[in-house]
């Protein structure tokens, strides 16, 4: 009878085997394949003190924190309504800006 030790009862790493078969994945339902994920951060509102018909510049940073592409969409309230969709690869940043 062959012996067997605790580790061959563990969990093995996915990365060990070899991949399935595209047909052969389960997807659970309480499983949620990676996904974009989003942070906004360095808002900047510039000048910081204005005068009537002045322009004014409001912009902040976007980055993808997920492990997908995927786009997402700054909007901005109030009396000036806009908004802005930038797609961004996992780790890249871009600055959104609008004019009021």
């Amino acid at each position: 009878m062959a012996e067997f030790s605790i580790e061959d009862w563990l969990p093995q790493e996915p990365s060990q085997g070899p991949p399935l078969p595209e047909f052969l994945n389960i997807y659970w339902p309480w499983y949620a394949p990676p996904v974009a994920d989003f942070r906004v951060s360095d808002l900047v509102i510039s000048p910081k003190e204005v005068n009537p018909g002045q322009v004014v510049t409001i912009s902040c940073l976007v980055t993808n924190i997920g492990a997908e592409a995927g786009s997402y969409t700054v909007r901005m309230g109030g009396d000036f309504v806009a908004e802005q969709t930038v797609t961004l690869q996992p780790g890249e940043s871009k600055t959104v800006s609008f004019e009021v």
